[in-house]
């Protein structure tokens, strides 16, 4: 099994979550696609992971990680609204070298600031 890294898309109980931190005695705090936190806290050693590739960035102290579904902080587990967050991501995708990484990121982030534009 790949290591459980906050961030990653994990699979529990044949569910889809978004894996966003441990707890203090070291279980697993999940959030599902709609950004609903999971009830329990699974031992991360359950958890499969499917996609370990999510871009992470650090703000104010804090980790948050975009994915189709949005930004979400990797502390608290909810889903960022916060256009200062989205500067940042902005800035950081502009600072990739890589144009697959740099291709891929600018498509989620185009989609996101497009939702973002079709709810005025």
């Amino acid at each position: 099994m790949d290591s459980v890294f906050f961030g990653n898309v994990v699979k529990y109980n044949d569910q889809v979550y978004l894996h966003y931190r441990n707890n203090p005695i070291g279980l697993a705090q999940l959030i599902d696609q709609k950004g609903n936190k999971f009830p329990g806290t699974p031992s991360p050693d359950k958890l499969v992971v499917m996609k370990s590739d999510y871009f992470v960035t650090e703000y104010n102290g804090h980790n948050y990680v975009m994915t189709k579904q949005g930004i979400f902080s990797l502390t608290s587990g909810n889903k960022i609204e916060s256009s200062a967050i989205f500067r940042i991501f902005d800035f950081e995708i502009c600072l990739m070298n890589e144009s697959k990484l740099k291709t891929e990121y600018s498509t989620v982030w185009s989609d996101l600031v497009q939702s973002r534009i079709n709810k005025r």
